[in-house]
Parts: structure tokens; C-alpha cells; sequence
């Protein structure tokens, strides 16, 4: 009696998959992440960076850093971001010099000599958020590194000149505080408002802030309120304080007033994700 072979479905998708033309496991790993499906492209990138891909490498660290397709796991972050970063990956060294001055690290403790190796190999290949981390390094001092207002400026306004939020919110607190540079609060302003127009969620506090104080602007409790709620509304609590204390000084109308800007999503500015 003659017997039909089936061929096992699993066998089967995986030679249609094959015969597709995305064999690469860089390419399986990059197709399923772009349609979100992390836990697939982890698995094939994982299979890449253990054949010594760079780029997969960096990928890993990603992941790790992120917890996509995989639970965060910042020690193997480093670990992988550190294989690629020292076969001279640009963005690896620069998330790697980032997780260890946010105390990512082993024992989550922040590592200065670290973040500033991996900081400066980046910034000086032009990556904007190393230029960022760099700076601060610089403006706060450190152990191995003395601190340094002129470097620290010279480091932010680069990346600040390139929209990155956090080189804007340092330089304004240097001027702010007048820390390597005479005090300007009208130029610490200029910065802050750029950032939360940007969309930086912190900034948009500290521009409702400045302008509840009037700061380097003219005060405004209504533009407060504004950004206050504009700030709450994407998850700062702080911001929601803010935005009941200064209520207590402004009339009904400006409330609403208020709470008009900040619901015309014209003006809301998009989330940020950096930082």
C-alpha cells in the first residue's frame, strides 16, 4: 500500500523561509525586528554576533541595554557593546561609555575611567551623545578626570548644536549657575526652551519653572501651567505639583487658558526618547 510522506511543518516553513532568500541570519534577525517580533531577531542576531559580527554585536548590546526580545540585562549589555566597541564600533562605544557613567555597570556603580575611555574615542568621532557625556564629565570632575569648565563647553555646545537634549540642558545649567561662564539666564532659557520644544519631558518642567519664576523670561504663570501640564501628561509627577502650586496664583480663565495650550497637540512637541 502505497504511504504519502508529510513533511514535518516545522521542516517545511523552514525551507519556504530558506528558499525566500533570507538565509543570512542578519537578515532574518533585522526583517524580524523591524515587524517587532524581538524575541526572533535576538536569536538570529545572537547566532551572528557568536560568529563574530560586529554590527550583530552591537545589536546584542541593544537588546540587553533594552530588554527586547530578552530580559534586561545591563552586565551583558557591556559585555557585548564592549566586544563591538573594541573592533571600533562607533555607536557601541558611545552606549557603552554611557552605561558606565549612568552606573549601569558591574556592581551598578558609576564608572568615571571607564565612561570617560569610551566617551572620548566616540565624541571624538563626531557621535553626538558621546560629545554630550563627555562634556559633563568634564563640567562635574571626576577622580581621574579634573574638572574642566572650558572642555565641558566646548564638548556641550557641540552636541548641543546638534538638537541633543542633554548637551542643551547642561549648557543651560551653566549658564543658569554661571559655572565656567558669567550668568545668563536668558541663554540658559534658550536652551531649555529648545530642548522641551524638542521634546525632552525634563526640560518642559524646567521651562514651566522658569517661566513661573521668571527666569530669563518675562513670568508668565499661564506659559507655566502650560508646560507644566504638557510635562505631566507624559508621566513627569513632579510636573503635576508644579502645575497645582502654581494654579493657586492664577485666575479661572488662565487656568483654562492653560489647559487649552497644552491640550492642542499642535503645540505638544513629540516624546523623546533619549535620555
Amino acid at each position: 500500500m502505497n504511504r504519502r510522506f508529510r513533511m514535518p511543518e516545522a521542516v517545511l516553513l523552514g525551507l519556504l523561509w530558506i528558499g525566500s532568500g533570507c538565509s543570512d541570519p542578519m537578515e532574518k534577525a533585522a526583517s524580524a525586528y523591524k515587524s517587532g517580533d524581538y524575541i526572533t531577531a535576538f536569536h538570529y542576531y545572537k547566532r551572528a554576533a557568536s560568529k563574530g559580527i560586529i554590527e550583530a554585536q552591537k545589536r546584542i548590546g541593544e537588546m540587553y541595554e533594552k530588554g527586547l526580545g530578552t530580559p534586561k540585562d545591563y552586565d551583558e549589555a557591556i559585555t557585548w557593546y564592549q566586544t563591538a566597541a573594541e573592533k571600533g564600533d562607533l555607536a557601541a562605544q558611545s552606549h557603552l561609555g554611557l552605561l558606565y557613567l549612568k552606573g549601569r555597570g558591574p556592581g551598578a556603580a558609576q564608572d568615571y575611567a571607564s565612561a570617560f575611555k569610551w566617551l572620548q574615542k566616540a565624541a571624538d568621532r563626531g557621535d553626538i551623545a558621546a560629545e554630550g557625556g563627555l562634556g559633563y564629565i568634564y563640567k562635574i570632575g571626576t577622580y581621574n578626570v579634573p574638572q574642566n569648565y572650558a572642555e565641558a563647553l566646548k564638548w556641550l555646545s557641540k552636541a548641543a548644536d546638534q538638537g541633543d537634549f542633554f548637551g542643551e540642558t547642561q549648557l543651560a545649567y551653566m549658564y543658569l549657575q554661571g559655572e565656567g561662564v558669567s550668568k545668563n539666564p536668558e541663554q540658559a532659557f534658550f536652551y531649555i526652551d529648545r530642548a522641551a520644544k524638542g521634546g525632552d519631558v525634563h526640560s518642559m518642567r524646567s521651562l514651566g519653572m522658569m517661566y513661573q519664576l521668571g527666569d530669563g523670561v518675562a513670568q508668565d504663570y499661564v506659559e507655566a501651567d502650560h508646560w507644566f501640564l504638557i510635562a505631566s501628561a507624559r508621566g513627569d509627577d513632579t510636573a503635576r505639583v508644579n502645575s497645582n502650586v502654581v494654579q493657586r496664583n492664577m485666575t479661572l480663565e488662565q487656568v483654562q487658558e492653560a489647559q487649552k495650550r497644552a491640550s492642542d497637540t499642535t503645540q505638544m512637541p513629540p516624546i523623546s526618547s533619549a535620555q
